[in-house]
């Protein structure tokens, strides 16, 4: 059983073009700071979602800016981006009474991909009233027309607003998701494995691809399931990788835990969300002790910020 599972996890790394990846580019804040901008703090965003935004290296803005704990920068906070060639521009945009993000982003000729990113929202259909939208690229606030109210003809419906599913994560490149992802995959809830400053992101980054996030913590530091399903590989029979653990969710998608100090966890062991697996370390080809997670979508990979919280 150990055998075939290996095997078949061969194939998947082989298809998805991770096997020749073995972790290139996995980031180090040695060397000198380079060029960058300083981004004012807006009302409800975050160092993860901000970092994510410029695609810098978070444990650096921490190291530059006197961040002890990221979750307690505030608005109004100035903080020195590394490498940014620009502010990220934009305006906040209040949600009004019967105003959709679908027709908000019309007017603002704005990307919705990239407005659900940056917002961290789920489901565009749940935008509500009230709520503070960072619009990218907007120069100044702009009304949002609402349709006129007109009274249907016998046997008319009302035309609807495209509903159209948002398609984040599309990437270019071997071995990533080019055709998008569900925002949410049916009856998954992926949470952090664990809480730490991330020091690479998914994606293309000066040529090197990676395949997904790498969050930098002390040594030892329990790793835990994203979401429950069974653990399809438990070895580190896998070049770069290390020991690492692949565990198997409903509909076609599996999470990665790399570099791990020791597995606690066995092959066609169920688990929980939330529970124990593994602890971080640096084994195979890590540049210090981080754990490096992926998200897989039928064999390819996602970005996995568009699936935690």
């Amino acid at each position: 059983m150990k055998r075939r599972a290996l095997a078949a996890l061969r194939v998947l790394l082989v298809l998805s073009g991770a096997a020749a990846f073995a972790f290139q580019g996995c980031a180090s804040v040695k060397g000198r700071t380079r060029a960058g901008v300083h981004h004012t703090v807006r009302p409800g965003e975050t160092l993860w979602r901000i970092c994510y935004a410029y695609k810098v290296n978070m444990e650096t803005v921490c190291r530059l800016n006197g961040i002890e704990n990221p979750e307690s920068i505030r608005a109004g906070q100035e903080l020195f981006i590394p490498g940014a060639e620009k502010v990220m521009n934009g305006v906040m945009h209040t949600v009004h009474p019967g105003e959709t993000l679908w027709r908000i982003c019309h007017v603002y000729q704005a990307d919705e991909q990239a407005v659900c990113q940056i917002n961290n929202i789920d489901n565009p259909a749940e935008v509500r009233a009230g709520q503070a939208l960072f619009i990218p690229g907007a120069s100044r606030v702009l009304e949002v027309p609402l349709p006129e109210e007109r009274t249907p003809a016998p046997g008319a419906g009302r035309a609807a607003e495209p509903q159209r599913p948002v398609q984040l994560g599309s990437r270019t490149g071997s071995g990533h998701e080019t055709a998008g992802a569900p925002i949410k995959p049916r009856g998954l809830d992926f949470a952090w494995p664990l809480k730490g400053p991330v020091t690479t992101w998914y994606g293309v980054r000066d040529g090197r691809k990676h395949d997904g996030i790498d969050i930098a913590v002390p040594k030892g530091t329990p790793i835990r399931a994203a979401e429950g399903g069974k653990v399809i590989y438990s070895d580190n029979g896998i070049s770069g990788y290390g020991n690492l653990i692949i565990v198997q969710h409903p509909d076609g998608f599996t999470t990665v835990y790399a570099h791990n100090r020791r597995n606690l966890v066995k092959v066609d062991e169920p688990v929980k969300k939330g529970q124990v697996i593994a602890e971080v370390g640096a084994t195979g080809r890590a540049d210090g002790n981080h754990l490096h997670f992926e998200v897989r979508r039928n064999v390819k990979t996602v970005d996995p910020m568009l699936y935690l919280p």
